[in-house]
């Protein structure tokens, strides 16, 4: 199984907003796709795919990863500020100067993660 490549993903996030919708990735294979600094805030990933995908200094203010697998993820310096994260596996990602303030953490496995100056207040 191929994943969206970045492109696809960003026009699919352009078209959503235009329509005033709120881009839905739920359940979308996305491992190792590159979205570092995309604005992909309030999107749903709920269930995705996303391991060892590329969300360094990403926007995902607001944006839905319950249940997301999030397995050696990078999101060095991603702005998580307001996610949902519940029951999202993130063992070993690299959460290194992420934003997490308010963010939904319930049940959420961080086994193994780097959180070295995260913002988790």
């Amino acid at each position: 199984m191929n994943p969206l490549t970045r492109k696809k993903v960003l026009k699919m996030v352009k078209a959503a907003q235009e329509r005033g919708q709120k881009p839905d990735f739920s359940g979308t294979y996305l491992s190792q796709t590159d979205l570092s600094g995309a604005c992909l805030s309030g999107a749903y990933f709920i269930g995705a795919d996303l391991i060892e995908a590329n969300l360094n200094q990403a926007n995902l203010i607001d944006a839905d990863l319950s249940q997301a697998h999030l397995s050696r993820a990078h999101l060095r310096g991603a702005n998580l500020g307001a996610a949902f994260l519940s029951k999202a596996k993130l063992g070993q990602a690299d959460l290194i100067g992420a934003h997490l303030r308010r963010a939904h953490l319930i049940g959420a496995d961080l086994r193994g993660a780097d959180l070295h100056s995260a913002d988790l207040r």
